[in-house]
């Protein structure tokens, strides 16, 4: 009950503070009206999917209202003051290039398209120009706008974290603090409101992962066909992590089965020879010849180190492989924890630091939920494991940018919050039986035992 009260608190002020400053946006630009229209639509369809949900559907409402009016409320004032170039200096190329591509569409542009080398599919990212031109195509360039899309998909992204959670680890309260967790983390919140690109990568994820278990249960032409177009659009939006999700979906259709039947093998293999052929067909290959190159992406690595104020590992040589090896450790530290304190340069390192702070004191939640997964559910739980794994490993020895290590880390944020929702729970519930038996033991009380979470007996 007290929950609920909070939750319902916590909806009304982020509505009712996101409608006062959308309101004095719309009195200000007739665009601004448009950009409103377009959440209104987008968040509808949002809406509708997760009150489809079965299991705790109340919650799941107000999980994504909360969600989307935090984002909503950040966007808007990011908007309004006009900082949306200072909190991601790329939001700038590709609201230029996505507009450059719109106006090439509809015969605007003259001279040729100037950001045709950043759409060649070779291109990591290439997708996302073609989502802001898209975008403008329908409704005119209008970058308020395309940021409440971005707010949508990631308050969309929370409720996946609900959905993976209970599907995963089937306790109500894991599901339930994973989520919010999610909807809340300044982290989350800030990336996810931006137009850049880790809002709709988020939700590319989370949705890619759901289907994954969803298939790992029972393989549907419908589910199928989603994750088919949710894994292209990672493609497009950030290579390397496809072939991350590829790896975890292909593994867990392979050995992590519910049931195994000649069926259901056949089902698996047949799904994967058809990722295979779509996406042989779609240059997978020949894009990862040319990018995950070793020698490019130490050079990536030197420069990122050097242009940047926090840049941290640019020294080590990971064309080598055992020093690759001996800094994967290192690597991984500083993709998953840093800026650390030495190395807080500007404003906005300031003020994510109390988050910062709590997030280094989570750590071993971190670390016992993951490993409790990987011990007694790991079947449950096999793609988020591999992923989760796979793309930290990834980003320890591609990332040398305290910066961008902090922005990034927010794909697989939602993913770590379940496993530190799991690890909290779990110990709560251990906590509560200690007691009960300390209480028990002192009073010569012998008769049951109160029940703690159902998550205790898991």
């Amino acid at each position: 009950m007290i929950q609920d009260r909070a939750t319902g608190t916590i909806l009304f002020i982020g509505l009712a503070v996101s409608g006062v400053i959308i309101g004095r946006a719309i009195a200000g630009s007739p665009d601004d009206a448009v950009a409103l229209l377009t959440l209104c639509i987008v968040a509808f369809g949002a809406l509708l999917f997760a009150a489809r949900t079965q299991e705790d559907r109340r919650f799941v409402v107000r999980l994504f209202l909360i969600a989307l009016a935090v984002r909503v409320l950040v966007a808007g004032v990011s908007y309004q003051f006009d900082v949306r170039g200072i909190i991601a200096p790329d939001f700038g190329t590709y609201d230029n290039h996505g507009n450059e591509l719109y106006k090439y569409w509809t015969g605007q542009l003259q001279g040729g398209f100037q950001g045709f080398p950043f759409t060649r599919r070779s291109k990591s990212g290439w997708g996302f120009y073609y989502f802001v031109a898209g975008v403008y195509y329908l409704i005119g360039r209008n970058t308020f706008a395309f940021q409440l899309i971005c707010c949508v998909l990631g308050a969309a992204a929370a409720v996946f974290v609900n959905r993976i959670a209970y599907m995963i680890y089937p306790d109500q309260g894991t599901a339930r603090l994973a989520g919010m967790l999610a909807a809340i983390s300044p982290t989350m919140i800030i990336w996810t409101s931006q137009g850049i690109k880790e809002g709709p990568i988020t939700f590319l994820l989370c949705m890619s992962l759901y289907l994954t278990l969803r298939m790992s249960r029972k393989i549907t032409i419908v589910d199928s066909l989603l994750l088919l177009g949710a894994l292209f659009c990672i493609f497009a939006l950030r290579h390397y992590v496809f072939y991350v999700v590829l790896m975890a979906v292909v593994g867990s259709l392979v050995v992590a089965a519910r049931e195994f039947s000649a069926a259901r093998l056949m089902q698996g293999g047949l799904l994967i020879i058809v990722l295979g052929v779509v996406f042989s067909s779609l240059g997978a290959q020949e894009v990862a010849e040319g990018n995950l190159n070793l020698k490019r992406i130490q050079a990536g690595r030197e420069w990122s180190a050097r242009v940047s104020n926090t840049g941290y590992g640019g020294d080590v040589d990971i064309t080598d492989t055992r020093e690759a090896i001996t800094y994967l450790p290192i690597g991984a530290m500083y993709f998953l924890y840093a800026p650390f304190p030495w190395m807080i340069s500007s404003v906005s390192h300031v003020l994510s630091l109390p988050e910062l702070v709590l997030w280094w004191l989570a750590a071993p939640l971190l670390f016992a939920g993951y490993w409790y997964m990987v011990r007694h559910r790991l079947r449950e739980s096999f793609p988020v494991c591999i992923f989760t794994i796979g793309l930290t490993l990834v980003y320890a020895l591609y990332q040398t940018n305290a910066g961008t290590s902090h922005r990034q880390r927010v794909q697989l944020l939602g993913f770590f919050l379940i496993f530190i929702a799991i690890a909290w729970t779990r110990w709560r519930a251990a906590r509560a039986e200690r007691r009960a038996q300390h209480a028990a033991a002192r009073y010569g009380w012998t008769g049951a035992m109160p029940a703690g979470p159902r998550a205790l007996s898991r």
